[in-house]
């Protein structure tokens, strides 16, 4: 016989876990990040390089946030809902701050980078072309060890 605790357990151990959505959103960003490195490789404009952050930005974000779940999951079986949507809530806007504030200091470090590098464009072309490189085979690492965590 199943009691409330076991069956409330039972639930939380798989709360947040959605392996159709956890599977996809690892092969989206192991093929974003091969797309990103034949680009890389190469030449092609820069135009397309804000769409690109975009799609990665919406494909990684497909994955639900367990502790989210688990935290919302508690406070219904607890039935204090509202606190655990302000507990939700907050993580939220936490996360939207942090996430801002450190695209407007990549922004910022980008420029003084820039400018710094505007007397030498071949090594800045070799140094952009090497992060490139590099950034997409991150990209390609981290949809690899999610897949591989699944």
């Amino acid at each position: 016989m199943l009691t409330g605790f076991t069956v409330i357990r039972r639930t939380i151990g798989g709360a947040g876990r959605a392996p159709g959505f956890e599977i996809a959103s690892a092969v989206l960003i192991i093929v974003i990040g091969l797309w990103l490195l034949f680009r890389a490789l190469h030449p092609h404009e820069q135009a397309h390089a804000a769409r690109d952050g975009r799609v990665l930005a919406l494909v990684t974000g497909l994955v639900p946030c367990p502790l989210t779940t688990f935290i919302m999951v508690y406070a219904a079986a607890q039935g204090i809902i509202v606190a655990g949507l302000l507990v939700t809530a907050g993580m939220a806007i936490g996360m939207t701050v942090t996430i801002a504030l450190f695209a407007v200091a990549a922004a910022l470090l980008h420029d003084r980078f820039m400018l710094l590098m505007e007397r030498s464009d071949h090594v800045r072309r070799q140094i952009g072309r090497g992060l490139e490189i590099a950034s997409a085979t991150a990209i390609i690492a981290f949809g690899a060890w999610l897949l591989s965590t699944r």
